[in-house]
């Protein structure tokens, strides 16, 4: 009977240990994939902030700047207009108004 309740034991022992190395295992594998998934993005965020970013051009002034900071419109023909600023924008709708 000591044997069996021996045996038993050891039988719980060896499934509690190997229960423990797989959760251990589990996490590592876990926290290497974060690591990777955060390299990756790193990697692509840096690849994205060296690519040049789309300019335009003021129609009146001619000044080139970048898409985000320009002001553009659509005409009724279709044409895109862009501006580097407010003021720029009005004046052309004066001109085209005038005309």
């Amino acid at each position: 009977m000591r044997a069996l309740l021996f045996l038993l034991l050891i039988i719980a022992l060896f499934l509690l240990v190997r229960f423990v190395i797989n959760r251990v295992d589990q996490f590592r594998r876990e926290a290497e994939w974060e690591e990777a998934a955060r390299e990756r993005a790193e990697k692509e965020a840096k690849i994205k902030a060296q690519q040049p970013e789309p300019m335009i051009h003021c129609e009146l002034c001619n000044l080139h700047l970048p898409e985000k900071e320009g002001l553009c419109v659509t005409d009724n023909a279709g044409e895109k207009h862009c501006f580097c600023s407010k003021e720029h924008l009005e004046q052309f709708i004066e001109e085209k108004t005038k005309n």
